[in-house]
């Protein structure tokens, strides 16, 4: 298993407890070593094989070297797999929309059962079909979480692509100047 597919177990992990109303240290631990893992450069399979080495990482203490492992031995992590059954997974992908963070999921998932962009886009049983329900929702401004539910992507692509065309022409600006760095 690669760093990247044992980092991301560890994220959906943290995503979940946060769902479920976990405490922040439980959760956070579990988002701390996942980005641990994704920016690493040696193969968390090979440091794995030696538990003393493995609990050497920083924020790695014996509880999660022994979920480190059950994940490259299994493939996936029993406590992922019970909060799945509890929560579905494409609540995973709702929380990618802008604006709405796990408080919100958890919130919407509670009292609507909302379970995925075409649920809370399309059905009739969305919170907005019913205006007493819209203004029980914990959102400020409600307008920025509803917008992301009708855009059919997350917020980061949109983001992303915008810092680099602005990035380009930045660089572009400053080649044009001749300064030595920028130019070709």
């Amino acid at each position: 298993m690669d760093n990247k597919t044992l980092s991301r177990i560890l994220r959906e992990t943290a995503e979940l407890l946060q769902i479920d109303g976990a405490m922040i240290g439980r959760y956070r631990s579990y988002e701390k070593t996942a980005e641990m893992i994704a920016g690493m450069h040696e193969s968390i399979e090979e440091i794995a094989k030696d538990t003393a080495k493995l609990t050497e990482l920083p924020g790695v203490g014996d509880r999660m070297a022994e979920h480190i492992q059950e994940i490259l031995k299994t493939g996936d992590y029993s406590l992922r797999q019970k909060l799945l059954k509890k929560f579905p997974a494409s609540l995973l992908e709702v929380m990618t929309l802008q604006s709405l963070g796990p408080k919100k999921v958890a919130f919407l998932w509670a009292n609507f059962k909302a379970v995925s962009y075409t649920h809370l886009k399309d059905s009739s049983s969305a919170p907005w079909a019913r205006p007493t329900a819209c203004a029980a929702i914990p959102m400020r401004p409600p307008s920025r979480a509803l917008s992301a539910i009708f855009r059919p992507w997350p917020s980061w692509p949109r983001r992303f692509s915008a810092a680099t065309s602005q990035a380009s022409r930045i660089i572009s600006t400053l080649g044009e100047h001749r300064w030595p760095i920028f130019s070709s």
